[in-house]
């Protein structure tokens, strides 16, 4: 499999257009379409004449009025909405030759805002009371909207892989971040053709929060990866950072199982210099 670079190194609402050109310029064209874009009209188009190799992930392709989804709100209209999204989703994502569309879990509650910090990529929640019989909601409505996807995507050429999450300071409002839920979404076949994207920088951090083992999680999920998002971090934020020669992630992903996946460097707000030093290094890794 190949490695990756996300569109999301570009400011917040920046043109998808302009990231990949500057992509192409440094002669990436295996490239991730992140949530992070503005909309822009004939973009479907635009992206199947590129020639470029893609991936998808969960809010791509931007819509004119940005919402945030939430596949296991207990809200059933915010449900829905997102349910709808993902569908269209696949769809695009099929019609432009993605193999891979990564989605994330949904939340416990939903998420105010996005993230208003260059330090933390962390979802804003409000001060909300938590409780099991809400977590279990939300889990539930999770997989009746994991089952929905499922059944949609069979007989397309895509696959559907779900993110693992991963937060110190909001573990509480976070869904598949825990060994049970690990446990319970490989035990249950109602969903089996949906694969994992596993977010390393979040499973460090969800590993240090919850007090499990990193290693331990990644030879549960591995029969179901499909893809590898990768980004350098320490164990208290998801701040996205450019890739570095000796990070903690490096001698994890010379494990020979990391070729055979599609690896993704995911990096937030970064300078062109920063993203290409980034991907040659997974290149000289994984590649």
């Amino acid at each position: 499999m190949s490695v990756f670079v996300s569109t999301t190194f570009m400011p917040s609402q920046s043109p998808v257009r302009q990231a990949i050109g500057m992509l192409k310029s440094i002669g990436v064209c295996n490239i991730e379409l992140g949530s992070i874009h503005c909309y822009e009209e004939g973009l479907i188009s635009f992206l199947k004449q590129q020639g470029s190799n893609y991936l998808m992930h969960n809010f791509f392709p931007p819509p004119q009025e940005r919402f945030i989804l939430n596949i296991a709100s207990v809200d059933e209209g915010v449900r829905r909405k997102s349910l709808d999204f993902i569908r269209n989703s696949v769809d695009v994502a099929e019609e432009i030759g993605c193999r891979i569309y990564t989605i994330h879990p949904g939340f416990i509650s939903d998420p105010e805002a996005e993230s208003a910090s260059l330090d933390n990529y962390d979802f804003q929640f409000a001060s909300s009371t938590l409780s099991k019989e809400l977590r279990q909601k939300s889990w539930d409505n999770f997989f009746a909207s994991l089952i929905d996807i499922s059944f949609y995507v069979k007989g397309k050429k895509i696959t559907v892989a779900l993110e693992t999450q991963g937060s110190v300071s909001k573990k509480d409002f976070m869904l598949f971040s825990t060994l049970k839920d690990f446990f319970s979404f490989l035990n249950d076949s109602r969903a089996d053709n949906i694969g994992v994207n596993l977010n390393l920088a979040h499973l460090n951090l969800s590993s240090k929060a919850w007090g499990y083992d990193m290693f331990r999680a990644i030879d549960m999920l591995k029969p179901r990866i499909k893809a590898v998002e990768v980004s350098h971090s320490d164990s208290s934020r998801d701040s996205h950072q450019a890739l570095a020669k000796d990070g903690w992630y490096i001698d994890l992903l010379r494990d020979d199982f990391f070729k055979t996946v599609a690896v993704i460097f995911e990096g937030r707000d970064l300078s062109l210099t920063k993203v290409e030093q980034s991907y040659q290094i997974l290149n000289d890794v994984c590649g």
